[in-house]
């Protein structure tokens, strides 16, 4: 692994635990959790790591699609405020590179 994989991989781990944690403290408005969870698919598809959610294969979007559909599993509307930005970024940004692999 190199030194860049390393970083991407770390600053995925940091800000998967850390956006959500600071939105629900209310120092991070809701909103912003929609480019976070973006980022931190990007960063991991910079990193090449897992390749195959990335590679349009059936996996791929499974993983997708269920991570937009666990977006609306929120039960009280704290969590849902919190849940819905961070796993629908992550997980429409995860399909549209899955899709992007086939053209």
């Amino acid at each position: 692994m190199s030194e860049a994989q390393i970083g991407l991989v770390a600053f995925a781990l940091i800000a998967t635990l850390a956006a959500p944690f600071a939105a629900s403290r209310r120092w991070l408005h809701p909103h912003w959790l929609l480019l976070a969870g973006a980022a931190i698919v990007i960063a991991l598809r910079l990193a090449n790591i897992p390749q195959i959610w990335f590679s349009g294969s059936v996996s791929g979007f499974a993983v997708a699609i269920a991570t937009i559909a666990a977006a609306f599993a929120g039960r009280t509307p704290n969590e849902q405020s919190i849940r819905m930005p961070f796993l629908l970024g992550f997980g429409i940004t995860m399909f549209a590179l899955n899709i992007a692999s086939h053209v």
